[in-house]
């Protein structure tokens, strides 16, 4: 079993990650799609919030995958180059 987090891209929700999640899931792993910060409501909150806080986000749950889609996908790479997983997907 693995801990597999995975992160939508801009402007997108935990939700758009769900059908891929159900399938983690269901294959025997822990996963969780959180909503980014400034994300899931109204556009104009993405204004207060950048790069450092949907980083900080994603780092708060530690995970041994990390799959990104677009900016998602930019964050994960980013949370593998500092070593916090063993694998990490790209997905654009």
């Amino acid at each position: 079993m693995a801990r597999i987090l995975l992160l939508h891209g801009l402007g997108g929700t935990g939700a758009t990650m769900q059908p891929l999640a159900d399938g983690l899931t269901a294959a025997g792993h822990l996963t969780h799609a959180p909503t980014l910060p400034g994300h899931g409501s109204q556009p104009e909150q993405l204004r207060d919030v950048g790069w450092v806080d949907w980083l900080t986000a994603a780092e708060a749950w530690p995970a041994d995958v990390i799959v990104g889609q677009s900016m998602g996908g930019s964050l994960a790479l980013a949370l593998a180059a500092r070593g916090t997983c063993r694998a990490v997907v790209a997905i654009n």
